[in-house]
């Protein structure tokens, strides 16, 4: 079982990585992003291992988190437009 530190830890390298990866998409970059939901999910189990008393340590980074998947998945739409509309030019 991971610690609260640990877990603190784990979302913060998340966050930073999604980060990146939507200032990538947004300069028109191609990123691969396969082994990212695979990242999420086991973050997912270690944080419903570690126990309900994590939660209030570990929530607003979590929501973060998900705040900056939902700000991706935005970004992957306006990428796939972007494109898109490059192509029929």
């Amino acid at each position: 079982m991971k610690t609260a530190q640990e877990l603190q830890d784990s979302l913060k390298a998340q966050i930073d990585f999604i980060d990146d990866v939507i200032a990538r998409v947004r300069s028109n970059e191609l990123v691969d992003i396969r082994d990212m939901e695979d990242a999420v999910a086991s973050l997912s189990d270690d944080i419903q291992g570690a126990g309900p008393q994590i939660a209030p340590q570990i929530e607003d980074l979590l929501g973060t988190m998900v705040a900056r998947l939902d700000d991706l998945a935005r970004e992957l739409e306006y990428y796939q437009a972007r494109t898109t509309q490059d192509n029929k030019k």
